[in-house]
């Protein structure tokens, strides 16, 4: 990876040097099974291993060239994930962690309940469950925090799309429902997955905000939507602020309107310091 991508080797020596600054590291997840990939519990140590390689290598890499390079790693969310980390060993190692603090919950659990995407704070009513009905941005800030991850190495994630389902019982504007004819929402792409750009136009909708959790969700009867709109990015920049975290990230570009709202709102938030 240094010799073809950082030093820019891969189409002959120097030919492509200075197209990237950095590597970023996503490991999705060390010690925990995914699409059949093997796993271990010498994963854990293997991640912490990984990042000391790629920050030697990157330093070296320095030495030729007089540039300073980037590490970065991708990071998960959910207790059950980041507790098995050496969070603090490794972050010595990176210039900082992207939290993928979305995805939380979503149609993958088909029947539901339906839940949000993103919640910044835990809801004590939330049915989910455990771990997944205490997932939340605060929970994996303030544990990464206690495990020696400095503030200043933290980007809090926000997705740039939201999660759904179908078959919803009209209860309760449709949150924390659970029904055996539930099933993804219908989308342009993936079902169950829609981009922020989409989701806010959406007509025939109903807007509602939970103030524990401080997430949006939108519902037309039988339809449910959970995703960021533009207040609750505001008060997430609000809270990257007063942890005095090193920034935000979004994933991913392509769901934003054309006119950047999202990302527009993700940069004047994190300026009101």
């Amino acid at each position: 990876c240094i010799d073809q991508y950082i030093l820019g080797n891969q189409a002959g020596p120097g030919s492509m040097a200075g197209i990237f600054d950095g590597i970023d590291i996503d490991w999705e997840y060390p010690d925990n099974p995914g699409n059949g990939n093997p796993y271990g519990p010498q994963d854990i140590q293997n991640y912490t291993n990984l990042l000391k390689e790629f920050h030697t290598q990157l330093n070296e890499a320095s030495e030729k060239t007089g540039r300073h390079y980037l590490l970065t790693t991708a990071t998960p969310a959910g207790q059950d994930k980041y507790q098995k980390l050496q969070l603090g060993q490794a972050s010595r190692y990176v210039n900082w962690m992207s939290i993928m603090t979305y995805d939380m919950h979503g149609p993958w659990d088909a029947t539901g309940p339906t839940d949000f995407n993103a919640p910044l704070y835990a809801d004590p009513r939330d049915p989910s469950p455990p771990p997944a009905n205490s997932y939340s941005a605060n929970r994996a800030v303030s544990d990464y925090l206690a495990a020696g991850v400095p503030a200043r190495k933290i980007l809090l994630g926000l997705p740039i799309y939201g999660h759904g389902w179908t078959g919803v019982p009209n209860i309760n504007n449709g949150l924390y429902q659970s029904s055996p004819t539930m099933q993804p929402a219908p989308a342009s792409a993936v079902a169950g997955t829609e981009d922020y750009r989409i989701l806010e136009t959406l007509s025939g909708y109903h807007g509602y905000r939970n103030q524990t959790t401080q997430q949006y969700w939108i519902f037309n009867g039988t339809t449910f939507w959970s995703y960021d709109d533009l207040t609750t990015v505001a008060v997430k920049m609000r809270y990257v602020n007063s942890k005095e975290l090193a920034g935000a990230f979004a994933w991913s570009l392509d769901g934003d309107d054309t006119a950047g709202s999202f990302m527009n709102a993700v940069y004047s938030g994190l300026h009101k310091r």
